[in-house]
């Protein structure tokens, strides 16, 4: 199993960075490297995670404070300076992995020489008003995987994994090669638009796109 590294990037969530770094440090394989950075003006955060890093005698990790260069984006863009291995996972710092969602996601990333590969939110919240606005606007390359996230369930029984058209920012696994051509558009400073528009980019910047979801790598929104 190849090396990988995983970068967090949190701002006004350290009721919840917690059980993300918990979820992590009990995952059935350990990264390399955690590569944290902490947007918030206190040291709340911080402080929690160095305890949960102690506690789990994991010695490997940094923390970046980063309140200058405000925005997710510019976050992401910051933590790629400190990752040296070919695989590097995106974790939002409100979610909970199961235990052997990294082993999963590289399996599938080595199979089917993928650049991305994500797992499912398992909890996600069925909201008709959504719904609506996510049939009327979610065509074409703006698909996201709400569908997936949904049927899970139903889908995983006949298949492991499905090819995607785009991959989440927030439980994703990216091949390095990708942040050689494509770096996270630093206009963007929150989700919303920002994932399309990156996959997008990856789109334009490869002849082969390989992305895909596995449907038994199971993540919690918190």
């Amino acid at each position: 199993m190849r090396e990988f590294t995983v970068v967090i990037c949190t701002y006004k969530r350290h009721e919840v960075i917690g059980k993300c770094l918990i979820s992590i440090l009990k995952n059935s394989i350990l990264p390399k490297k955690i590569v944290l950075v902490d947007q918030n003006l206190n040291s709340l955060s911080t402080l929690k995670i160095k305890n949960i890093f102690n506690s789990y005698n994991y010695k490997n990790f940094t923390i970046i404070k980063n309140i200058l260069k405000k925005g997710l984006t510019k976050s992401k863009n910051i933590a790629l300076n400190y990752c040296d291995t070919k695989y590097i996972f995106f974790i939002d710092d409100d979610i909970y992995l199961e235990n052997y969602y990294f082993y999963k996601c590289l399996n599938l990333i080595f199979k089917k020489k993928a650049i991305g590969v994500c797992g499912i939110i398992s909890n996600y919240k069925k909201n008709l008003i959504k719904f609506f606005f996510y049939y009327i606007f979610n065509l074409s390359v703006f698909r996201d995987n709400r569908y997936h996230y949904i049927n899970y369930q139903k889908l995983k029984k006949n298949n492991f994994y499905s090819k995607i058209s785009q991959v989440p920012g927030g439980i994703t696994c990216f091949d390095q090669k990708i942040f050689k051509k494509v770096s996270f558009d630093e206009k963007y400073l929150t989700h919303n638009y920002e994932d399309v528009e990156f996959n997008l980019r990856i789109k334009k910047n490869f002849d082969q796109v390989n992305l895909y979801i596995h449907l038994h790598a199971e993540a919690i929104d918190l």
